[in-house]
């Protein structure tokens, strides 16, 4: 099946341009699910259950790479960073249990919906020192990333 690229034409980040492979065929989708791939599953999402703690960092790398953010924001004091990601309450739940047991954040923050009804949450850790001390973490000898995230975090580091 070829890959295409698409432009984002409505709504959040109009303009970008992404790309995707749309499989339409039943024996590989049925294969793929006996090999564990999930329909809807960013509503169904279950923390990893036998991962190696000490390879932990770099799913939580991957993890806020797909479904997570390195924010900047401009403000009168100057750039300010928040490390944010979305999921289902459990893997935040597990991500934020990690961060605490390596002393990268004090206090569980919130999880937030949007909607009363939405499976999904977010939660976001701001304030440029505790950004730097999870990316710190998460990127500390570290080889596999998303370059536009890895280059926030570059920034970062700049300022700091």
């Amino acid at each position: 099946y070829p890959i295409a690229t698409y432009e984002v034409k409505s709504g959040y980040k109009v303009g970008i341009k992404y790309s995707r492979i749309i499989v339409n065929d039943h024996k590989i989708v049925d294969d793929l699910v006996k090999q564990g791939v999930k329909y809807h599953k960013s509503n169904t999402l279950e923390p990893p259950k036998n991962i190696p703690y000490h390879l932990i960092r770099h799913f939580i790398r991957g993890y806020i790479d797909g479904d997570g953010s390195i924010i900047i924001n401009n403000t009168k004091y100057g750039l300010s960073f928040n490390v944010s990601m979305v999921g289902t309450d459990s893997v935040l739940n597990y991500i934020a249990d990690y961060f605490m047991e390596n002393n990268l954040i004090r206090t569980r923050v919130k999880h937030e919906k949007r909607h009363d009804y939405d499976i999904v949450s977010s939660c976001r850790w701001g304030g440029n020192i505790q950004a730097k001390k999870i990316l710190d973490h998460l990127y500390n000898n570290s080889h596999c990333y998303l370059t536009r995230k890895h280059d926030r975090y570059l920034k970062l580091c700049e300022i700091m």
